[in-house]
């Protein structure tokens, strides 16, 4: 081996330094498009419906166009549907064929309700703060009656087969409204205790409810917020927030499956998660990753 002089590995290790960034940036690019190809392979495979046998999966979601004035959908017809005002946060059965909107909120973030079920559209209530639909677009769970500053409002529930609603529970937090895919079992949060921090708002102590197929809401050990329910309840995710000394939060993501509750990892407190259709399975993130269980 010939050695190199010192003014020789002077002048090189600039060209080295920028080959080793140059690597590390086409690593770093590769393992990106892996982590992206594993994430999409995973919602393709597990998280779209399907309308054909052939392994490949996809929605037929309609679509819905917003304006100032006025909300249309198209959904295969030539004339679209035609909502009087402007909707926000549509929500899909999954598989994307219904729906259901708040339209024309006004400053509190409160709207009317209404429901698209693949045909028409049909205002259902108004003073609507927040709301979920069940995975297979029979039922709406929704909140009315909202306070602000105790972060809670009334808990109803629509079942669109009956065309009525009925008065779940009052004092129940937006945070933690759950409904199983068939919308006979849900889950709320109540008995919100706040502790006082300077230049901070944070929830002490809550109790999540379940409600299994009808039957009255039974509480879950505290400080539990369910993220979601199966049918029957089979399974039961939920998560624990711990708060870090920068007020930060920290979920932890457990589930209950009969008698057995097993912890499966972090999990963003603030994330939003996926389920497939009879819930066995979750897709959820954590600083940055994409995780499936």
């Amino acid at each position: 081996a010939t050695p190199t002089s010192p003014d020789t590995a002077e002048a090189a290790a600039p060209a080295r330094r920028k080959i080793r960034r140059r690597i590390l940036l086409i690593a770093g690019i590769a393992a990106i498009l892996v982590v992206l190809g594993v994430a999409a392979f995973a919602v393709i495979r597990n998280f779209l419906t399907s309308d054909s046998n052939d392994g490949f999966a996809y929605t037929k979601s309609p679509l819905i166009i917003i304006g100032e004035d006025e909300t249309q959908i198209y959904n295969g017809h030539s004339e679209p549907v035609t909502i009087d005002g402007s909707a926000e946060a549509p929500q899909y059965s999954m598989d994307g064929q219904k729906a259901a909107m708040l339209v024309d909120r006004n400053d509190e973030r409160v709207g009317t309700l209404y429901y698209y079920d693949g045909t028409e559209a049909k205002e259902l209530t108004d003073d609507v703060y927040y709301f979920r639909i069940s995975a297979d677009g029979n039922t709406i769970a929704y909140i009315t009656d909202y306070d602000p500053e105790e972060y809670t409002g009334t808990l109803q529930i629509y079942d669109i087969s009956q065309m009525k609603s009925r008065e779940v529970a009052d004092e129940v937090t937006p945070v933690g409204l759950a409904l199983s895919p068939d919308g006979k079992s849900y889950a709320y949060v109540s008995d919100l205790e706040s502790d006082d921090v300077p230049n901070y708002n944070i929830v002490k102590n809550y109790t999540s409810y379940i409600s299994v197929n009808g039957k009255e809401a039974e509480p879950l050990d505290s400080d539990r917020m369910v993220i979601g329910i199966s049918n029957s309840a089979t399974y039961i995710y939920y998560m624990r927030i711990e708060w870090t000394a920068a007020m930060d939060a920290v979920g932890r993501l457990y589930v209950r499956h009969g008698k057995e509750e097993s912890k499966i990892g972090r999990i963003d407190a603030t994330g939003t998660s996926f389920f497939n259709r009879d819930f066995s399975e979750i897709l959820y993130s954590d600083d940055g990753s994409t995780y499936l269980s």
